[in-house]
C-alpha cells in the first residue's frame, strides 16, 4: 500500500475505535446483539481480548 492508502485505512479505523467500547456496546444493545450473537460458532476463548472482554462483561443475559 501506498503512503495515502495506509493513512486513509488508518482514518477508517480511529473512526471504528471512537468511543471504544462503550460506542460498540451502545450500537450492540440499540440492534439487540447479545453475547451468543456477538460470537456466532466462535468460542469465547478463541476471540481477541479487547473484543471478548466488552461482549461479555455488558452484552450478557
Amino acid at each position: 500500500m501506498g503512503s495515502e492508502e495506509r493513512h486513509r485505512l488508518m482514518g477508517l479505523a480511529a473512526r471504528a475505535m471512537y468511543g471504544w467500547p462503550w460506542m460498540f456496546v451502545a450500537h450492540c444493545a440499540d440492534a439487540g446483539v447479545w453475547k451468543s450473537w456477538a460470537f456466532g460458532e466462535r468460542r469465547y476463548n478463541r476471540a481477541p481480548f479487547a473484543y471478548a472482554d466488552p461482549v461479555i462483561r455488558y452484552l450478557s443475559v
